[in-house]
């Protein structure tokens, strides 16, 4: 049997408990009076709508044997084997492209598509989100009589929603006008929560309307109109709040436009029940225990510290939330996963425990810490040298001789990292938004790991074979932890969902390009079937794993030919920089690294820091020579233009010139007000960690000049 069958097989133990009502659904009946749907966008997403599955089937009484449909969200970190075991409708899910910019909006093109599946079919849709559970017969989501739609106002006040005295803004405008509600004809709510009016405006994660509505699909209809509107986007929903909960201000429209009060069930506080917020409900509201309750949204709790319900709960359902929990944690059977600063792993063996990468549950109550409790810890594997992933080596081996294994360039990893580390701090303070001075770096760092290897390591802890393979990438001293009876890949930082950064802004040495796809090659001859990163969620299947590292491998192989080219044509460095782009074929978010920064750093790398102009030669600052012509246009013209260049579109030419200007002149609040102007543009376009964090602080740098009278630098806190 292959062994990705057999994890599959071995998951079932959290349903082990409802095997009959399984079996009763395995011929998945094609009505019914309700039908539950759910979204899953990832592994942690699998593992709790395997809870809520698990709980509609146990505890939903005359609905356990309901029709449930899962909409899967990029199934390649998915292990839908596992959710296929569980007798239910699997859906790739359907997207408008442009609304991918829009969080969460993928739930209600989900609901879409399961409605649609359903046309024709009598009875009630019901909307769980994956954080919800069932632990009662959730009697009111099945809808007759009058009744269209079960619904919950949103459970707090916030930015986005509105006092019914206030004039309707702009950002709800535009929300109504796309859902086709009458902005004049708007009755108000009481929040679930806090008790506060406000204007129509519902929670989206348990809700249930009637089947034939089309309520799913103007919910999609809506979110796509929205996400097209770029004007309407830049101005009124930049902010993460109000892009954040414009899923669910679009489907209080449709809900407005829809439906009449007569229509409306309202739901009391039991079906939808916010654990997150329990402390924040009036005493007189709160729940005592979780049995009986019909449906309680978990959100966070899922992700606390102990595998105990925070409120009273019966032992069965406590036992049946401690299985849950752990479940939460597997990425298979034999392998736990916490994602903290990084992802930490642990590989269960019959004899004890080998913990890859410390770094992302170093915490004493961290929940793999928990897990992991009394067994024997049989070794430390450290993938590469990072401080996010290197960090806790003594919190889990408690002065216990455990041997902790590394690459041979791991020291030297390390010390490169302590000769620039003021650098490496204040960089990365800007980013992350610390304040307060970098705290002095302890050097030198120790180097922890007791067993250092060349280009392989093999060992057997507890007769499971571990083979740790030398392979150079985002670090010199990067291993592959590759345990063949498992077809596993642990690959560290080598793959993200994103381009990488192979010349990073936050400093050190270029990566090459030329070893990370030789290490790329490594890792795809292995053909892994499971690939684990040392951030992000893993991908499952081999015919998953081998397309995403050879397209990966060759985006980056594209990106270096393209420099190569352009090297020997003679273009210059920030000319490749704005022409380069992948192929479609080849397309890759970057949200981590930028293919222009990585064309710089192979550009250096190979051609060196002269560009070919002759005044680059001598150390004489750009911003000297650029203060000069700024001084001589004068202020109030560099300002008119780099604001005439901010609203054309071009906020990059613009920081230019308020750069040059405020050099000139640092009292000139005209220019910082478009400086800050067109740096706030940058970081509404942009979608990249490092950008957002450089911008975020070159306003705060920016807005200093004030108080100050300093002209702005960097934004990293290197002038």
């Amino acid at each position: 049997m292959p062994p990705s069958r057999r994890l599959r097989l071995r998951s079932a133990p959290l349903v082990a408990g409802a095997a009959a009502a399984l079996a009763a659904t395995a011929s998945l009946a094609a009505s019914g009076p309700v039908t539950f749907a759910t979204i899953v966008t990832g592994l942690e997403n699998a593992r709790h709508a395997e809870a809520l599955i698990a709980s509609v089937r146990r505890f939903a009484g005359p609905y356990r044997n309901a029709p449930i449909y899962v909409v899967v969200d990029d199934a390649d970190h998915v292990p839908t084997g596992d959710l296929r075991g569980l007798g239910v409708h699997l859906l790739p899910l359907e997207i408008d492209p442009a609304a991918r910019q829009l969080p969460l909006a993928a739930k209600a093109y989900a609901a879409a598509q399961v409605e649609r599946a359903l046309a024709g079919r009598p009875g009630t849709l019901a909307w769980l989100d994956p954080e919800t559970v069932v632990l009662a017969p959730p009697r009111l989501l099945d809808l007759d009589g009058r009744a269209t739609v079960a619904l919950r106002p949103v459970h707090l006040v916030n930015a986005v929603g509105q006092p019914p005295e206030a004039p309707v803004d702009a950002y709800w405008r535009g929300v109504y006008r796309a859902g086709g509600a009458d902005p004049e004809a708007v009755p108000p709510v009481e929040t679930a929560v806090d008790g506060k009016q406000v204007r129509f405006y519902v929670n989206c994660q348990v809700i249930a309307w009637r089947l034939g509505r089309d309520i799913g699909p103007r919910w999609a209809a809506a979110l796509s109109t929205l996400a097209r509107d770029h004007a309407f986007l830049a101005a009124h929903a930049a902010d993460p709040l109000h892009r954040l909960f414009l899923h669910q201000a679009a489907l209080s429209a449709v809900l407005l436009a829809s439906t009449t009060a007569a229509e409306r069930r309202w739901l009391p506080l039991d079906h939808g029940y916010p654990l997150a917020l329990h402390q924040r409900l009036p005493e007189a509201r709160r729940i005592a225990r979780l049995d009986g309750v019909p449906c309680v949204i978990l959100d966070t709790v899922w992700r606390q510290r102990r595998p105990t319900p925070p409120l009273p709960a019966s032992p069965a359902l406590q036992a049946w939330f401690a299985a849950a929990w752990r479940r939460t944690f597997e990425v298979t059977p034999e392998i736990l996963r916490e994602e903290g600063a990084c992802n930490t792993y642990v590989l269960r063996t019959p004899a004890g425990d080998v913990v890859v990468d410390p770094g992302g549950a170093h915490d004493p109550d961290a929940p793999l810490r928990r897990l992991h409790g009394a067994r024997s810890l049989l070794a430390v594997v450290l993938t590469h040298g990072h401080p996010d992933h290197r960090s806790g080596i003594v919190a889990w081996t408690g002065g216990r001789e455990v041997p902790v294994i590394a690459q041979r360039r791991h020291a030297e990893l390390l010390a490169e990292q302590d000769a620039i580390a003021p650098l490496l701090g204040r960089r990365s303070a800007a980013v992350t938004g610390e304040t307060g001075p970098t705290p002095p770096s302890q050097l030198p760092t120790p180097v922890e790991a007791t067993v250092l290897f060349d280009q392989r390591y093999d060992f057997a802890p507890g007769g499971v074979r571990v083979e740790l393979i030398h392979a150079p990438s985002e670090t010199p001293d990067t291993a592959v932890v590759w345990v063949p009876s498992l077809r596993a890949a642990f690959v560290a930082d080598m793959f993200y969902s994103s381009f990488p950064n192979l010349s990073t802004p936050r400093g050190g040495p270029t990566r090459s390009a030329l070893e990370y796809i030789r290490a790329l090659d490594t890792v795809i001859a292995l053909e892994p079937e499971l690939l684990l990163p040392g951030h992000e969620e893993p991908l499952f299947g081999r015919e998953t794993v081998h397309r995403r590292l050879t397209s990966y491998r060759d985006a980056i192989a594209w990106v270096h030919d393209a420099v190569m080219r352009g090297i020997r044509d003679g273009t210059d460095v920030h000319t490749l920089m704005r022409d380069t782009a992948l192929p479609e074929r080849l397309a890759l978010p970057e949200a981590f690294g930028r293919v222009s920064w990585s064309v710089r750093g192979i550009y250096e790398a190979q051609a060196g820091w002269f560009d070919g102009d002759v005044e680059n030669l001598y150390p004489l600052p750009e911003a000297a020579a650029t203060a000069e012509l700024a001084a001589l246009a004068g202020g109030p013209a560099v300002a008119e233009r780099a604001r005439a260049l901010v609203a054309g579109g071009d906020p990059v030419l613009a920081l230019r010139l308020t750069r040059a200007g405020l050099t000139a002149d640092p009292a000139d609040a005209t220019l910082v007000e478009v400086r800050v102007a067109a740096l706030r543009a940058l970081l509404t376009s942009s979608r990249n960690y490092f950008e957002r964090g450089f911008l975020r602080s070159a306003i705060r740098e920016t807005e200093k000049v004030r108080t100050h009278g300093a002209a702005p630098g960097t934004g990293a806190g290197d002038r």
